[in-house]
């Protein structure tokens, strides 16, 4: 039997209308897909998030969070389940609603979960994750006597009515608050701690991992980068084996650009070749709407709902997507820019040949680099600071060498690997016709 849910007519949101009921041994079950189930699309949303970068993960929880309408299961006749499986529920809710704003805090958004925080732990008194985050925002919003005057109402409430002090990671919170240093604090969350520490730098450059160096020796890919572009190319393919600098260099290329894109760049790594489970269409989707300022609760929940708002916003701009670590074309066919002025770069360690035949992509191979001469890096590394390639090394020679060694040392294993010994072997190679940088 097909039964419909007349509740969600005129509700704007785009929902399957049908399940089918069936008959089972004892009882009745509702057959639906776990797609369309609110609880199961937030548990995965959980779970994706315990496994990705900061930012992307805040927007999964965001996504998962908005899925929540009241008290779950609120309209259920019986006890049964408001004594067995509404509290469970109930705790999954707050354990993202705490990793989404220990995620907030991480990434500097203190001033716009202080008020939300204190909310919570109203409602939730001696519940100590939340009391660590709210102290944290409490105290990185300028508001240190708030923090220890709300640290002292919470000792005595736990002693009062539990008869006991509060736990020793909240006492060394409070302690970094009275001695006026940064404070961190431990959160378990789904893929393992957290540590809430120094928010992380704001920034508009897409989320990447790679490490502040500059990028060396690339010049002739991004060129070629530059030249696509230029012939109004919508779709590029950037192949090489793993480690090569495929991620490297599309965010490169992206940063160097940001005139191009005016509308914005977005990064979403696909999860492709990951130990885990791959990032689908429809998990990437909500992501990419959200950085184009569509808000959770306005998402559809079709995935064709979806792809035609995701189109819809990118009509008519200029925006870069960067769609990383894509295992198989099917991974990214809905997520492809229909429109000329966007363009899409995506990075694989397979050639997938079907985005090249049948999405018209332009491949563009990255090879592995041969180690360059070192005086070639010596000039563009961030600590550079002048000298000559004789006398005494200077710190920042040492700095170099000590960055060359980390870059290069596994190339050859049986080098001495010590600051002073690769200086004095980077010393000896620079080329006698060769001005020093100053």
């Amino acid at each position: 039997m097909r039964v419909q849910d007349p509740s969600r007519a005129g509700s704007g949101r785009t929902v399957p209308t049908d399940a089918e009921l069936l008959t089972s041994q004892g009882g009745y079950r509702l057959d639906v897909d776990l797609s369309t189930v609110d609880l199961h699309r937030f548990r995965r949303a959980a779970r994706a998030a315990g496994q990705s970068q900061p930012a992307q993960a805040h927007a999964l929880l965001r996504i998962g969070l908005a899925l929540w309408r009241g008290v779950p299961l609120a309209d259920v006749y019986g006890s049964w389940l408001a004594d067995n499986v509404i509290p469970g529920l109930e705790g999954e809710r707050l354990a993202a609603l705490e990793h989404r704003v220990a995620l907030d805090l991480l990434l500097g958004r203190h001033h716009e979960v202080v008020a939300e925080l204190s909310t919570m732990s109203t409602e939730f008194p001696l519940r100590e994750r939340l009391a660590g985050l709210q102290l944290i925002a409490l105290h990185r919003c300028g508001r240190r006597v708030d923090a220890l005057a709300t640290f002292r109402q919470l000792r005595r409430r736990f002693v009062d009515e539990l008869g006991i002090e509060p736990s020793g990671e909240l006492d060394r919170l409070h302690q970094a608050i009275l001695d006026d240093r940064e404070p961190s604090f431990d959160l378990a969350v789904a893929g393992g701690p957290l540590t809430v520490a120094a928010p992380h730098p704001r920034s508009t450059a897409p989320e990447t991992a790679q490490t502040s160096l500059p990028l060396v020796g690339r010049e002739r890919e991004l060129s070629q980068l530059d030249a696509l572009h230029k012939a109004r190319e919508r779709l590029v393919l950037i192949t090489g084996n793993g480690g090569v600098g495929k991620t490297s260099l599309a965010v490169q290329w992206a940063r160097g650009n940001n005139s191009r894109f005016p509308d914005g760049q977005h990064l979403v790594d696909m999860r492709g070749f990951h130990p885990g489970s791959r990032v689908t269409p429809d998990e990437a989707l909500p992501l990419l709407l959200i950085s184009l300022g569509v808000a959770a609760e306005k998402i559809p929940i079709g995935i064709d709902a979806q792809i035609a708002l995701y189109q819809s916003r990118l009509a008519g701009r200029k925006a870069l997507i960067i769609l990383d670590n894509v295992a198989q074309a099917d991974q990214v066919r809905p997520l492809l820019s229909t429109d000329p002025g966007c363009m899409t770069l995506v990075t694989s360690r397979d050639r997938l040949s079907g985005l090249v035949a049948l999405d018209g992509a332009r491949r563009l191979a990255v090879d592995t680099l041969p180690p360059p001469p070192p005086w070639r890096c010596l000039p563009r590394l961030p600590e550079w600071n002048g000298s000559t390639p004789t006398g005494r090394p200077r710190r920042g020679w040492l700095s170099c060498a000590d960055t060359f060694r980390w870059r290069y040392g596994s190339l050859a294993p049986g080098w001495r690997t010590d600051p002073t010994s690769v200086w004095t072997a980077m010393s000896t190679s620079w080329p006698r016709t060769t001005r020093s940088p100053n």
